[in-house]
């Protein structure tokens, strides 16, 4: 037994320290010969694969090059066509050309899709092939509008933008098919970049295209065809974010883009040839307010939020005085007081929109300041009973938002203004008691008395409702 146990001590000593005399073990030199052969294989391997990854990482950088060369050169083409057109034929044949190109993208996406499994390639089709669409539109609309006009303003265009027919037979023929074309080209294109969603986006595109088809031009007329189509995608987007499951993909946020073509497209080509009027500018900046606030809400990057929301912020101005400008419905000692009523509910909005933020008090602040600004500057300006009742009501509404929200310097500034604004006007209202003295103690009299049995019986419960209100509002 000893001697076995010797044996073994003996096997493990040479194993960790090599034997007494200085030699090596026959085993353990096989033994280090196969794991440095392994070592060396490994790292063949490893190399071996590092160059293959390479190699992929280079064609792909070369693919999506091609990709992006190959986007901008039909991005390119179409804005040529739409430009000049191919000048063979008429307009009629040159228009069924630029609807086979489409079919042609379209053609290309599947082929890709299907025949080569190349999905990158293929939804790089299908999205220029959704531009393809509204360029489909916009000369359809343009055929359209040189057989009726519905403002009378068509005239002598520049060559490159002139699509005119004289048959009304062919261009309701041509809208037919283009239609046939467009319909099923449109959802199917939503359906391989936003598949969960198709159905809404491609609801919505179409009634942009629609829009595009209408036979107007004037800057007013297509300022508030883009507001109302503008206001239309942003309720669509809201109510349709969550049954979307594929929001944050690029294709589906392409597809959200591509549906504020048709209204970029209506105002471009009105602005482009025609005249613009204040109260198109004023639309414009409506629906710049409506989008930015959109994408403001929509976010969760606070940075992002903040340049927003204060990008927003002279919107509210720009849209009271193009649209104060532009309608032209009162006389001009009512302007300001206009522009200061049309202010109020952006201001407000604005805001509303970040409680809790020291942008929400600089806003409110900022609007309380121009709105009453700008009523004082008209009693400056302009003087008479009417006119300053509106502004003492305009002035009211400002210290009832500072007593909604809780902000002593909102009512503060309400109060100064409307202080101002009573001791201009004194003389007139002492005038206006002199003249319609018993009427107007009728007035007041029963106004009183009606006023006093309604606040005892809905004062108190109004009161609570106000306070509870405006708490959920405060710690929203």
């Amino acid at each position: 037994m000893n001697h076995n146990d010797d044996r073994h001590s003996e096997f493990y000593r040479h194993r960790q320290t090599g034997p007494a005399d200085g030699s090596t073990l026959e085993g353990d030199t096989v033994e280090v010969s196969v794991e440095a052969t392994l070592v060396d294989k490994t790292q063949v391997s490893v190399s071996g694969a590092r160059k293959i990854m390479a190699t992929l990482r280079q064609f792909a950088t070369v693919s999506e090059l091609l990709r992006i060369c190959g986007a901008a050169i039909m991005v390119g083409s179409l804005s040529l066509f739409m430009m000049q057109g191919w000048l063979e034929g008429n307009d009629i044949q040159r228009y069924l050309k630029l609807l086979f190109q489409t079919l042609l993208l379209t053609a290309g996406g599947f082929g890709l899709s299907a025949w080569l499994k190349e999905h990158k390639g293929a939804r790089l089709f299908f999205a220029i092939g959704l531009a393809s669409v509204a360029a489909n539109f916009t000369i359809l609309g343009a055929l359209v509008y040189s057989i009726v006009q519905f403002d009378g303003l068509l005239g002598s265009y520049p060559q490159f933008a002139a699509w005119t027919s004289q048959s009304p037979t062919q261009v309701l023929l041509v809208t037919a098919l283009a239609l046939a074309v467009l319909i099923p080209v449109t959802r199917l294109s939503f359906t391989v970049l936003a598949r969960p969603a198709a159905k809404w986006l491609t609801t919505t595109y179409l009634v942009g295209g629609a829009l595009l088809l209408l036979p107007v031009r004037s800057s007013v007329w297509s300022s508030l065809l883009a507001v109302l189509l503008i206001g239309f995608i942003v309720w669509n987007i809201s109510r349709n974010r969550s049954d979307d499951r594929s929001p944050g993909t690029t294709e589906s946020k392409f597809s959200i883009m591509m549906l504020l073509l048709p209204p970029i497209i209506l105002c471009v080509r009105s602005f482009y040839f025609y005249s613009v009027e204040a109260l198109a500018l004023g639309c414009m900046a409506a629906a710049a307010f409506l989008l930015i606030r959109h994408v403001s809400l929509n976010t969760s990057h606070t940075a992002t939020q903040k340049v927003l929301d204060w990008i927003s912020l002279p919107l509210p101005l720009f849209t009271a005085f193009y649209l104060a400008l532009g309608l032209e419905l009162w006389h001009g000692s009512m302007f300001f007081p206009a522009l200061a009523f049309m202010m109020m509910p952006m201001m407000a909005e604005l805001t509303l929109r970040r409680p809790n933020t020291f942008r929400s008090v600089a806003f409110g602040a900022v609007g309380a300041l121009a709105i009453c600004g700008a009523l004082l500057i008209n009693q400056l300006q302009f003087n008479g009973l009417a006119l300053g009742l509106v502004s003492l009501l305009g002035s009211l509404l400002v210290v009832l938002a500072g007593y909604w929200l809780n902000r002593k310097e909102l009512s503060v500034i309400g109060l100064i203004t409307a202080g101002i604004i009573g001791v201009v006007n004194a003389s007139h209202f002492l005038q206006w008691f002199n003249i319609n003295n018993w009427v107007l103690l009728s007035v007041l009299g029963a106004s009183a008395i009606i006023l006093a049995s309604l606040l005892d019986r809905y004062g108190a419960a109004l009161k609570l409702r106000l306070d509870e209100l405006r708490a959920r509002r405060l710690s929203a």
